[in-house]
């Protein structure tokens, strides 16, 4: 607005006879276009034709009003599952009404600060800074925030992931991950190779730190697997993660049979005992103990195979057996089967069996008798008297 009402106008003419009202002339020079200047030249006639001197008035004309926009609401948007994200404005709010007083077909831009945004694992913002400018240097801004969740995730710590049968699991359901608002649980469902029991499937909405002990039960002679499948839930709108496997291998009660030929011996007879593997495959070495218990006054014993541990598979009990005195003397085997853990490090040691097994072999002596005669010269016809003990 030019007009004198906004630049102002002439209001003290004067003349000695008579004068009418000052007059002027424009030109305006738009070479640029944010600071137009316009010359204005006064004049003043009075009624007899005397022109006073023009008078020259300068006019500058410029944009100095910034532009305006409506920015677009903080949002929350979830991350894929690869940890990317889209906060292209498409997905987060675009400014659709740019306005300003003399620039035409302005369109806002912005700046994002990631500063905020440190981590897959723990919610995080982006501060978006939307500037509206026109076309001679006026601007506004205005702040978006827009908050991204993180995938959700689940770290499942056990101390162990092979068990002896009867036993239970102890896996702790750990996260790092932080949301804009509530918290993390857990589901899971089981799967087993084998007839294994004392487990529940599905289970759902565990907590933080929650630690899932079964009793898992093998009704099996081989070591079965156990794998529970962990979804970590997200509390927000967003897809839950990826669901994480932990497999518990679950030896079998060790199982194995001895067999003797026979429970009785003669003096000095080797005694054969044939121990027999009665498990199928298993986490661990097969092995058993063994120990007797006898007199040593009374029996000696010949073996390659003192007391102590063997394999399983391979070694079988061979023992000469030498009863030092008159009577019957008993020897007793006691075996106890067991799965061997070889591992380096932390580790269950052994799965013993629930039950020992214990096989008593009799020795007899040597027999030995004396016989005494009466006499040892006789005449014919004679009796002799012989005592046998």
């Amino acid at each position: 607005d030019a007009s004198v009402t906004a630049t102002g106008d002439v209001t003290d003419e004067a003349d000695n006879c008579g004068v009418g009202q000052a007059t002027y002339s424009d030109a305006v020079d738009a070479t640029d276009p944010c600071s137009i200047v316009i010359t204005r030249t006064w004049s003043l006639v009075d009624d007899c034709g005397n022109a006073a001197a023009d008078q020259v008035q300068t006019i500058t004309v410029e944009d100095n009003i910034a532009p305006t926009f409506t920015v677009p609401a903080d949002d929350i948007i979830c991350r894929n599952l690869d940890c990317s994200y889209d906060i292209d404005p498409s997905a987060t709010g675009d400014v659709v009404d740019e306005w300003d007083n003399c620039s035409a077909s302005i369109e806002a831009t912005y700046v994002d600060d990631f500063t905020n945004l440190v981590s897959c694992d723990v919610a995080g913002y982006v501060i978006r800074t939307w500037t509206l400018e026109d076309a001679c240097n006026n601007s506004v801004s205005q702040q978006q925030i827009i908050w991204i969740e993180p995938v959700p995730s689940v770290v499942p710590v056990t101390p162990d992931t092979i068990q002896c049968d009867s036993t239970f699991t102890n896996i702790q359901l750990t996260s790092p991950s932080v949301f804009t608002s509530g918290n993390i649980t857990f589901d899971y469902t089981v799967t087993t190779s084998g007839a294994v029991t004392g487990y529940s499937s599905p289970v759902n909405g565990l907590p933080l730190n929650h630690i899932i002990a079964d009793q898992l039960i093998n009704h099996t002679n081989a070591v079965q697997t156990v794998t529970y499948n962990i979804t970590p839930v997200n509390p927000t709108a967003c897809p839950n993660g990826v669901t994480q496997e932990v497999t518990i291998y679950v030896n079998p009660t060790p199982q194995f049979s001895v067999n003797a030929p026979d429970t009785v011996v003669c003096d000095g007879s080797t005694v054969d005992l044939d121990v027999i593997d009665g498990m199928g495959v298993v986490e661990g070495a097969k092995v058993y103990e063994l120990s007797r218990i006898y007199n040593p006054a009374d029996i000696t014993v010949i073996t390659g195979q003192p007391d102590g541990e063997y394999d399983l598979t391979a070694d079988d009990i061979s023992d000469q057996l030498i009863n030092h005195t008159d009577l019957v003397q008993p020897i007793t085997y006691h075996l106890v089967a067991r799965i061997r853990d070889d591992r380096v490090g932390n580790n269950f040691g052994y799965c013993d069996h629930a039950i020992d097994t214990t096989i008593t072999i009799w020795v007899n002596p040597t027999p030995n008798i004396s016989v005494v005669a009466s006499d040892s010269v006789l005449c014919n016809g004679d009796t002799t008297v012989l005592t046998i003990t």
